[in-house]
């Protein structure tokens, strides 16, 4: 029986020999306003805060929301008034993590802080 792989997808080591590291996973642009800062605006029709569903770095994604912000927060306003990352789960690729922050320069953020904290190595 054949053995199948996935195309123009390298196999790679889990972990090459005497290499230390942490899973990493692709970053997305950041929503700065609820607009990618790559793309920009898209329609002028639309409200900027919801800009970013209209750019094909999240158009397939749908609506999203800060992974660790309280759940009676608004989405949609998180996503309006913060600096929101996005990346691949390291250890899930059909998911992503979402967290919020208060920007470059601007240190302080609980959902970063959280975030830092559950994905960065222990020393």
């Amino acid at each position: 029986m054949a053995r199948t792989t996935t195309p123009n997808r390298p196999k790679v080591p889990e972990r090459a020999a005497g290499t230390d590291g942490a899973p990493q996973s692709r970053r997305y642009p950041r929503i700065i306003g609820g607009t990618c800062e790559f793309c920009g605006v898209i329609d002028a029709n639309q409200p900027a805060k919801l800009q970013y569903r209209l750019c094909p770095h999240f158009a397939d994604m749908g609506p999203l929301a800060c992974s660790y912000c309280d759940k009676a927060l608004d989405p949609t306003d998180v996503i309006a008034n913060k600096f929101v990352n996005v990346a691949d789960h390291p250890e899930n690729p059909d998911k992503v993590v979402v967290w919020c922050s208060n920007g470059p320069g601007n240190p302080g953020s609980k959902c970063e802080e959280k975030h830092l904290k559950r994905f960065s190595p222990s020393m």
